[in-house]
């Protein structure tokens, strides 16, 4: 399929009565409506899990490839520099494990 969005609204609560998303779910979900552009103040976004995985994949890769270059001294600066960069990508890559990848890439 061509031209899949990277992000959706779901539009739950438009006139902003603050409901309970799981109730809404109980009762009926032919209300609930969606946009590729935010319409409501409280519209509920969804992303692409396809893109988020490509972003991940590619945070993975330029961990590895920093830790490539500082083991291999293939560095501009200082490795402090560069470990600490590394373990910005580290820990992104933790936050997006945690919200994003599924229990099963995890093991």
């Amino acid at each position: 399929m061509k031209n899949i969005p990277k992000v959706i609204y779901l539009q739950v609560d438009p006139e902003n009565e603050g409901g309970d998303f799981n109730e809404l779910q109980k009762e009926s979900l032919n209300g609930i409506t969606w946009s590729v552009d935010k319409i409501n103040e409280n519209d509920v976004g969804y992303f692409s899990a396809a893109d988020i995985k490509q972003h991940y994949d590619w945070i993975v890769r330029v961990s590895k490839d920093y830790q490539e270059m500082i083991e291999s001294d293939r560095i501009l600066g200082t490795k402090e520099t560069w470990r600490d960069r590394k373990i910005g990508l580290d820990k992104a890559i933790k936050q997006f494990q945690n919200l994003f990848i599924k229990d099963e890439e995890n093991k």
